[in-house]
């Protein structure tokens, strides 16, 4: 199980990786949609949601869209590092509620 404090931990070091928003796939709405997740879920963990590893999974694809039109080396370089936070953000997440007894929605009445 992730206790509050390690799943916190792990949120902080992606404002670290802040890449600025910058074409028609990783806009400002999703960079301020990624990080508005992260600041609620840094200041309480217990907020998180199924809902949330949706988002941060689609922010993930969106990310990719945006690699595969990127030219420029450092910039790829950049989302990719960053695309790799939200991928670890969104599977810390799924563990995070899998320990505190929170399932899936598409397991929630099974057993």
């Amino acid at each position: 199980m992730i206790s509050d404090s390690e799943y916190r931990l792990l949120l902080l070091m992606l404002p670290s990786s802040r890449v600025p928003a910058g074409s028609k796939y990783y806009t400002r709405d999703v960079e301020r949609r990624l990080y508005e997740i992260i600041v609620r879920l840094t200041n309480d963990p217990r907020t998180a949601t199924w809902d949330d590893v949706t988002e941060l999974e689609k922010i993930y694809d969106v990310i990719w869209d945006e690699i595969d039109a990127t030219r420029d080396r450092k910039r790829r370089r950049e989302l990719i590092a960053l695309s790799v936070k939200v991928k670890v953000v969104a599977v810390m997440t799924k563990a995070y509620l899998i320990g505190r007894g929170v399932m899936p929605p598409w397991v929630e009445g099974r057993g």
